[in-house]
C-alpha cells in the first residue's frame, strides 16, 4: 500500500506540475495532497498530516496570487502553517518531525515572492530536508522521485543561466 500511495502523490504532482490550466493545476495538486496525507497516516508520520494538508489550501489561494492587490494571503497562509504546526506539536516524536512544518512555513514564503530561476533555486534547496525527512520515514520511492526531480530542476537553472549569458553576450 505504501508504494501505491507514494506512486499516486508522484503521478498526480506530475500532473500539476505539467498542466497549463490553473483549475487542473489546483486540481492535480490538491489530489497529490490527499494522497499525501494518506501517505504519511499509513506510515505514522502524523506530524507531516496537518502542514501538508494547510499546503493544499495554499495551493489553491497561491494559484491567484497575481490577482491579490495585497499580502493578506500571505499573511493568512503563514497564519494557517503556524497554526498547523502547533496543533500537530503533540505528534513530533523526533526532531525529524518538525522538517515538514518547518518547509512549509518556509515555502509559503519563499512560493510567494520568488518566481523563474530564483524560484528554481530555492525549490531544489527545499527539497534537500524533503529528501532526508522521507528516507527517515521510509519512503524510498517518493525519495527517488525528488532526487530525479533535483537533478532536473539544477539542469533547468543551469540552461537558463547558460541562455541568460548568451542573451546579455548579444545585446552587449
Amino acid at each position: 500500500m505504501k508504494i501505491v500511495l507514494q506512486a499516486l502523490v508522484i503521478l498526480f504532482n506530475y500532473l500539476g506540475a505539467y498542466s497549463t490550466e490553473k483549475k487542473n493545476i489546483f486540481i492535480f495538486f490538491v489530489i497529490s495532497t490527499v494522497f499525501s496525507i494518506l501517505m504519511f497516516y499509513y506510515v505514522g508520520q502524523y506530524a507531516a498530516i496537518l502542514p501538508v494538508a494547510t499546503t493544499g489550501i495554499r495551493y489553491f489561494i497561491y494559484i491567484f496570487k497575481n490577482k491579490y492587490k495585497t499580502k493578506f494571503p500571505l499573511y493568512f497562509c503563514l497564519t494557517m502553517h503556524i497554526i498547523a504546526f502547533i496543533i500537530s506539536t503533540n505528534s513530533i516524536k523526533t526532531i525529524v518531525d518538525i522538517i515538514p512544518s518547518v518547509l512549509v512555513i518556509i515555502g509559503c514564503i519563499v512560493y510567494w515572492y520568488l518566481d523563474g530561476e530564483k524560484l528554481k533555486k530555492y525549490v531544489v534547496l527545499l527539497n534537500i530536508p524533503w529528501i532526508i525527512y522521507y528516507i527517515c520515514c521510509g519512503l524510498y520511492l517518493t525519495t527517488v522521485n525528488l532526487v530525479i526531480q533535483n537533478i532536473l530542476m539544477f539542469i533547468a537553472i543551469i540552461r537558463l543561466r547558460k541562455k541568460t549569458i548568451v542573451a546579455k553576450k548579444c545585446y552587449n
